[in-house]
């Protein structure tokens, strides 16, 4: 299993063949954010990392996601596919149903626009504990047979 961070802890020029976000920098800084932060990492047909783009900026326990703005900065850097991360100051990087719901709108809406969803990872406290929904076979869950959720709530929580 490989890092995505190279040995400066940063996403520059490295291959994503598996989630590792304990040895990463970058997502330490995240997991030590007070407020919610989503990002995501746009990849190239190899797997290298283009670019990291922070698409959202909430507050203590939502930040609010849109397909149209998470895929803005993805058709921009000509990028094959993506990885979502965002943080849970809490500590607690278990995914709330909102979580998952956003996970399939942008697995879905990827698959629309060609841009593959690898991974979506939540990080959290001082451990470097995170969740990666590929890892736990959950990516590509039907989560709408779970939850009721109406199409206008976008939060993440």
């Amino acid at each position: 299993m490989s890092g995505i961070c190279n040995e400066n802890g940063d996403f520059e020029n490295i291959v994503i063949s598996y989630a590792n976000m304990a040895d990463c920098k970058s997502a330490e800084k995240l997991a030590d954010c007070d407020r919610e932060i989503f990002c995501i990492l746009n990849l190239a047909t190899d797997g290298k990392v283009i670019n990291m783009n922070v698409v959202s900026m909430g507050t203590l326990n939502a930040a609010i996601i849109s397909p149209r703005e998470v895929f803005k900065s993805s058709i921009l850097s000509n990028a094959a596919s993506i990885i979502a991360v965002h943080n849970h100051p809490s500590g607690n990087v278990f995914p709330s149903k909102h979580d998952k719901y956003t996970t399939q709108r942008l697995r879905e809406a990827g698959e629309l626009l060609d841009i593959e969803l690898v991974d979506h990872i939540i990080v959290g406290g001082k451990g470097g504990e995170f969740f990666s929904f590929q890892e736990e076979n959950m990516l590509h869950n039907d989560f709408r047979k779970e939850y009721s959720i109406n199409r206008s709530d976008y939060e993440i929580r």
